[in-house]
């Protein structure tokens, strides 16, 4: 909720002010911040492919396969004691 009383308290300090040369200068502010957020987005915004082929992300994002033996091997060196369920549990808490 701070946001909000933030927007009220600067719309009431705008309200009092006369001088249309500070309007302005507000006015160029706050249109110089909307555009660096517009400008924000559109370098996140990246184009949807039309067709997705797992191979070819698989070599962009440079997959390497697990190897399950190794896996395995390293979960037994680690000699936990409790069950998959209290693991989980203990997670949650």
């Amino acid at each position: 909720m701070h946001t909000e009383a933030l927007k009220l308290h600067l719309i009431e300090k705008i309200m009092k002010l006369e001088n249309a040369y500070s309007l302005k200068k507000i006015e160029n502010t706050i249109n110089e911040v909307s555009n660096e957020q517009e400008d924000l987005i559109s370098k996140l915004a990246k184009p949807m492919r039309k067709k997705i082929d797992i191979e070819e992300l698989k070599r962009e994002q440079n997959f390497q396969p697990i190897d399950k033996e190794k896996l395995f091997k390293d979960f037994a060196a680690l000699e936990i004691e409790e069950s998959v369920e209290e693991l989980i549990e203990m997670s949650r808490e």
